[in-house]
């Protein structure tokens, strides 16, 4: 997990992230869902004004369940969430879906986006006033 945070803000925040694990099992018309954290955790506080960067591995069990969406009984999906712990108020937050696959199923190393694609062109500024 990498991030960058700019605290501008007037209060004291906290990095926070989570992996969670979300099952759901389907038997008729009987649907059973459940989760579980596989990691869950608090980074130092960042002080109002100042600027931190944190660089976290995540260790993943070896027992981890794999991820499986093609199945129309079983679905394990899991999701990456990473936000901010402001005091009272709301907490800017960003998710990720994450596969995770068996160590027999090894993918090749990135070699960059396939031929064809190219990169998100550069935001443009927004030049209506805003309220």
């Amino acid at each position: 997990v990498f991030a960058n945070i700019d605290n501008s803000s007037s209060r004291d925040v906290k990095l926070k992230y989570s992996l969670k694990q979300q099952q759901k099992f389907i038997a008729g018309s009987s649907t059973n869902r459940g989760f579980k954290y596989i990691v869950k955790e608090t980074r130092d506080r960042i002080p109002s004004g100042e600027k931190s960067k944190f660089i976290v591995d995540l260790t993943l069990p070896h027992d981890l369940t794999v991820t499986i969406e093609n199945c129309r009984i079983i679905k394990v999906r899991y999701t990456l969430k990473v936000f901010l712990d402001v005091s009272f108020a709301s907490d800017p937050a960003v998710k990720f879906p994450v596969v995770i696959l068996s160590p027999k199923q090894q993918c090749p190393p990135w070699q960059g986006p396939p031929g064809g694609f190219q990169p998100y062109p550069a935001l443009q500024p927004n030049l209506a006033p805003c309220p």
